[in-house]
């Protein structure tokens, strides 16, 4: 236990350099020498330990979670990326054939696409007669 009283003298000269004189100084000075100081014991500092170490663990727990947040959004951006990508490329696909079709030496796509499409009808038609031909014969 440490009282201040051992500093008696210093807590006097220092109440006379601040202007008080007889009976005021001497009241001001035992009150104070009156005061004691505690020592704050070892469990004081677990308790403090305690919360330090929770809110540590508060700390570690929200690092963590907002680490995976930024994971997250690493993930989605990567994906808008190659998304916006695959579009574009799409796009520039596209104008290609378009131009293609514009040109002149070009005939139209239709024109390609017809006939073929007129060829698989006739070859599945011709599918469909040899199963039935098939079933007749089982």
């Amino acid at each position: 236990m440490c009282l201040i009283s051992q500093e008696g003298p210093a807590l006097k000269s220092k109440a006379a350099r601040a202007g008080l004189t007889g009976s005021k100084m001497a009241k001001r000075v035992e009150s104070v020498e009156k005061f004691e100081f505690k020592a704050i014991g070892e469990n004081h500092n677990l308790g403090l330990a305690d919360e330090l170490n929770k809110v540590d663990e508060k700390l570690k727990a929200t690092e963590a979670l907002l680490e995976s947040k930024n994971l997250e959004i690493k993930k989605t951006n990567d994906e808008k990326r190659a998304a916006l990508a695959a579009q574009f490329a799409a796009e520039a696909t596209f104008r290609r054939v378009h131009a293609a079709q514009k040109d002149d030496e070009m005939p139209p796509i239709e024109a390609i696409i017809t006939p073929l499409e007129a060829e698989l009808k006739l070859a599945r038609m011709e599918l469909a007669k040899l199963q039935d031909d098939n079933r007749a014969l089982d």
